[in-house]
């Protein structure tokens, strides 16, 4: 006999199409008809499982109930007047069962589910606590079943209201099976949503719980590490499932601004599955990334932040308070210069011989307080110095650099390296460049400003010219007397102005000698007038003593060739730059 009323779903005589005043030989003739009709349905794929429920579990039933006595039918038929009486009770009720009440009914409409041919080939179930059974032990066929949402009402929603007629466990079933519809690529887990629905229909069902791993001090502790106020402080919580089924569902949410989650966002959702799992489900495990923002946090301290992880697969939600531990140890010294470092130091322009001296202070912008900077500086270039080798916070290094051994003209790089070995964890720049260069010679000058070759060529030209053109004027004088006054005269006002024009074109190769005071106002009337007329009148009363013709030419010719050949030599645009920058 049925154990309870609700059990009494199954109108036996209904079954049978029998009335419930049937004497025992009517009910046996229909019980015999009944059952050779489910056994022969039972060779029909499309009958065979409800066929098998009633030869296995309805007939025995029947013949316990209604042909075992008077006494076992009496027994049955009150629960069947008791039965009805509260269906009728019912109907005159606007509101259904409570959720989690008449979870043990039988339904007269069996329940199937299978995403391919429509039909279970188990035993089906009749209650909503044996469909919430049937979704648990075949968990992989109902995780695709479940997130069918291809019909316009979804089968369990469907059957809940429909068969079963319990509207709002449709509804929330419903909800459930919408909200694992992506939207925006965020839905709700499937299997989060197969677990859901279980505790609808069974709520005594076993809950699943999570744990933390490396928790400490009463198990609400966790040690994330210790972090560099200036790195990016990461580490990871690791959740697992504890129970021997469903799914453990929730979320883990921050209380404490600095740390945050995935994205930055303040809180995580989890679902986790059971160690036995298959891989194609979710994980057993769960890494949840810890981001902690540890720049305004005070250093040289430890710091907790308070987690709360909510189990909402629990009725009520199951809250775990856990806190988090990160050590925030003193800065070590972060050195920067008051030069900049990230391009060479340019020294300019020295003459060669001077000692060039640089001073740069360093400072600790770390905890000097905790933490002193204790640093060394060298230099493989044998020239180069720096005072002190092992310097301190804002303590100031003088850099040197002898160019006594650097050749004229040339360029230099010196490196001074950066050693923090002396002081655990301390970072800064770690080379310092210096580049300058050495003045120039005269000689160096000239020719960055007009190749040798360039000048050469000018100066031969002229040369000739010279030499044809005063070589003529000696043949003029030897055989002329009257020229030889002429050319007394001309011969000094031309060396005085080839003395100019070589002193305009040596004196700015001269100042960029390193002689920046020697200008031409400033120079001896002796060098400017005296020595440049003077010559000229010697060179003018020789050539006027020799009478013969080819002595004159040749003294001419080389008068000629040692004036034009320093002209053409000497001119550039040394004097044209020099204006120019002036200017």
């Amino acid at each position: 006999m049925p154990d309870s009323i609700e059990q009494s779903f199954v109108n036996y005589y209904e079954a049978l199409g029998v009335t419930e005043d049937a004497d025992t030989a009517d009910i046996e003739e229909a019980l015999e008809h009944y059952e050779e009709s489910m056994t022969f349905q039972l060779n029909n794929p499309l009958t065979m499982q409800s066929a098998r429920y009633a030869v296995n579990t309805l007939v025995p039933a029947i013949r316990q109930y209604l042909l075992s006595g008077q006494a076992a039918r009496q027994q049955y038929d009150q629960q069947l007047t008791e039965f009805k009486r509260q269906q009728q009770n019912q109907k005159g009720e606007p509101d259904e069962l409570p959720d989690e009440e008449g979870l043990d009914l039988l339904i007269r409409q069996p329940f199937f589910f299978d995403p391919y041919d429509g039909y279970d080939t188990e035993t089906p179930a009749y209650t909503l606590r044996a469909i919430a059974q049937r979704l648990d032990t075949e968990w992989e066929r109902a995780r695709s079943w479940i997130t069918d949402t291809s019909a316009a009402t979804h089968p369990l929603v469907g059957y809940l209201t429909h068969a079963a007629l319990r509207l709002r466990l449709g509804e929330r079933v419903e909800e459930i099976t919408q909200a694992i519809a992506l939207r925006n690529g965020k839905g709700m887990n499937p299997d989060e949503a197969i677990e859901r629905c279980i505790m609808l229909l069974n709520p005594l069902v076993e809950h699943p719980h999570v744990g933390v791993q490396e928790l400490r001090e009463g198990g609400n502790l966790f040690h994330a590490g210790t972090f560099l106020p200036d790195h990016p402080a990461t580490s990871a919580l690791t959740l697992y499932h504890t129970g021997s089924r469903g799914c453990a569902f929730g979320t883990v949410e921050s209380k404490t601004p600095w740390l945050t989650f995935q994205s930055r966002q303040p809180t995580m959702r989890f679902a986790l599955m059971p160690e036995s799992t298959t891989p194609r489900i979710d994980p057993t495990h769960i890494k949840i990334p810890l981001h902690f923002d540890v720049h305004s946090l005070a250093h040289n301290t430890s710091h907790t932040a308070e987690l709360c992880i909510r189990m909402e697969n629990c009725d009520p939600p199951v809250e775990l308070p856990l806190q988090v531990l990160i050590y925030i140890p003193a800065l070590p010294p972060r050195v920067i210069f008051d030069s900049p470092t990230t391009v060479p130091l340019s020294l300019g322009t020295t003459r060669r011989g001077q000692r060039i001296t640089i001073t740069v202070i360093p400072h600790n912008t770390g905890d000097e307080k905790h933490i002193p900077l204790t640093a060394q500086i060298t230099s493989d270039d044998a020239g180069a110095n720096a005072e002190p080798a092992c310097f301190h916070d804002r303590e100031p290094v003088t850099l040197t650099i002898d160019t006594s051994t650097r050749p004229p003209g040339s360029s230099y790089d010196v490196t001074f390296h950066i050693n923090y070995h002396l002081t655990p964890g301390a970072s800064g720049p770690t080379t310092l460049h210096l580049q300058g260069e050495i003045l120039p010679t005269i000689w160096q000058s000239m020719l960055r400003t007009k190749a040798l070759r360039k000048r050469l060529v000018p100066g031969s030209i002229v040369l000739l010219m010279g030499i044809v053109w005063f070589g003529s004027l000696g043949v003029i004088i030897a055989s002329r007397t009257l020229a030889t006054l002429f050319f007394f005269c001309v011969l000094p006002l031309c060396l005085l102005g080839v003395a100019h024009l070589s002193i305009d074109a040596l004196l700015p190769h001269i100042q960029r000698s390193g002689h920046f005071t020697i200008h031409k106002r400033e120079l001896s009337h002796w060098i400017r007038w005296t020595i440049p007329l003077g010559t000229g009148s010697i060179l003018a009363l020789i050539c006027g003593l020799i009478l013969h013709i080819d002595s004159a030419f040749v003294i001419g010719g080389i008068i000629g060739a040692l004036i034009g050949g320093v002209i053409g030599f000497l001119a550039d645009s040394a004097r044209l730059q020099k204006k120019k920058s002036s200017i």
